[in-house]
């Protein structure tokens, strides 16, 4: 993803979009129970994480102004 000069928030999503890569990736190679459930657990937050950056990105891109104004971690 290139950025098209929204900031820092494109940077922070991009960062977010290769956590979940490697956090998935973990679920796939966790080999027991608590381990897989660790990762969904975190999965989860990651994507939440996501939403929140794609719809701040969005509120930007529309010319307004997001709550925390280009803050890091969304």
């Amino acid at each position: 993803m290139s950025d098209p000069g929204y900031g820092p928030l494109c940077g922070e999503l991009e960062r977010t979009y290769r956590l979940l890569a490697e956090v998935s990736l973990e679920l796939t190679q966790a080999g027991d129970e608590a381990q897989r459930a660790d990762a969904a657990r975190r999965l989860e937050a990651v994507r939440e994480r996501i939403k929140r950056c794609e719809g701040r990105l969005l509120v930007v891109s529309l010319g307004q102004k997001a709550p925390c104004d280009l803050g890091s971690n969304c």
